[in-house]
């Protein structure tokens, strides 16, 4: 008996014992190599969705930018404009109705509708606060007609005047940091004269080396940025269409 008790005892010790600290930090070990592996591919991921999202976005600005056209004799809405009476309305609040939005006071009102805008006005991948009704995608100004301080009255682009829409840019990603310090990354238009001179200085690095825009026809694109500032013109035109 004694014996069979002294046979079986270590046995019953190998099958009770835990993990010793040596094979405890290997597994630790094992799992952050594994966690380091799998970070890098899950921020990848991770970023491409929000790439989609912005892209997605753009899209839905340039069918209700068309639908807007459609309502309004073929025109385009104003880059902005500034009222002589107080207030002003750009192209982003002139396509709020087309959006889902309530508020459609504007323009008649005449008044700057201040309030949260809607989420597809601004890129995923971007996050600060969002509570002035601002935009981070840019009108492209070879389009849209931007009156300033000019009369009541608006100015607006016939959609006939662009030869090829699917060619033209219509909205784009744009960084408007430099110019405009309380909306680090969001400006409302691209003013294409000005642009064309330093377009590398316009067009943010949110989405790898790609630049997210809406074509006048109303398809959209993720491009390689690089391309976009090379060949500038090509994208936005060389003159102003509404002249």
């Amino acid at each position: 008996m004694n014996t069979e008790n002294l046979a079986h005892s270590p046995r019953r010790s190998r099958r009770g014992r835990g993990f010793t600290l040596v094979e405890l930090l290997i597994v630790v070990a094992i799992v952050a190599v594994l966690a380091s592996l799998a970070l890098p591919a899950f921020k990848r991921s991770l970023e491409s969705a929000k790439t989609v999202k912005c892209l997605a976005n753009l899209k839905q600005l340039g069918q209700a930018t068309l639908a807007y056209n459609a309502d309004n004799q073929q025109l385009l809405p104003p880059a902005a404009v500034q009222y002589s009476a107080g207030g002003m309305t750009l192209w982003y609040l002139e396509i709020r109705p087309y959006l889902g939005a309530t508020n459609t006071s504007l323009p008649t009102s005449k008044q700057y509708p201040y309030g949260r805008n809607l989420d597809v006005f601004y890129c995923p991948s971007v996050s600060y606060d969002r509570a002035y009704p601002h935009t981070q995608y840019a009108c492209n100004n070879n389009v849209f007609i931007n009156t300033g301080s000019a009369p009541d009255e608006m100015r607006q682009t016939m959609f006939i005047r662009i030869e090829t829409p699917a060619k033209i840019v219509m909205y784009s990603e744009n960084f408007a940091g430099i110019d405009s310090p309380n909306w680090p990354e969001g400006g409302w238009q691209l003013p294409a004269n000005v642009v064309k001179s330093n377009p590398d200085r316009w067009f943010p690095h949110r989405h790898g080396e790609t630049v997210n825009m809406v074509f006048c026809d109303g398809h959209a694109q993720n491009l390689p940025r690089a391309d976009v500032v090379t060949n500038f013109k090509k994208y936005f035109g060389d003159r102003e269409l509404w002249k």
